[in-house]
């Protein structure tokens, strides 16, 4: 028994299942709707839902970097530094200036 238990946990994938089973074990305690999917005119609804919708581009993200890194057999910081740019000026539409005196929403507070 005691070597079965062992052998279970030597994967290394044991401990990052355990801990995710745990999460989700909690997200549902807390929140009974967590895993209740519904459509609404066609559309799904649900915290999954969102939660894949606001993961995707980061698991893009993941892909990539995970295959680079294990094709050049090192770290590329580049990623990284790629992602938090289109972090900081993502959210801005078309049209929309960084900024040249035209008063959008862009110039902080205090500043139209």
């Amino acid at each position: 028994m005691m070597g079965k238990l062992k052998k279970l946990t030597g994967y290394r994938l044991f401990l990052p299942l355990s801990c995710l089973i745990i999460v989700l074990l909690i997200n549902l305690i807390t929140t009974p709707t967590f895993f209740r999917i519904t459509i609404n005119n066609g559309v799904l609804y649900g915290y999954i839902i969102d939660v894949i919708n606001r993961a995707s581009e980061l698991v893009v993200l993941a892909v990539g970097m995970t295959l680079v890194v294990s094709a050049s057999a090192g770290t590329d910081i580049s990623v990284g530094a790629v992602m938090a740019v289109a972090a900081g000026g993502g959210d801005r539409g078309p049209g929309r200036c960084c900024c040249s005196g035209c008063g959008c929403v862009y110039q902080g507070p205090g500043r139209r």
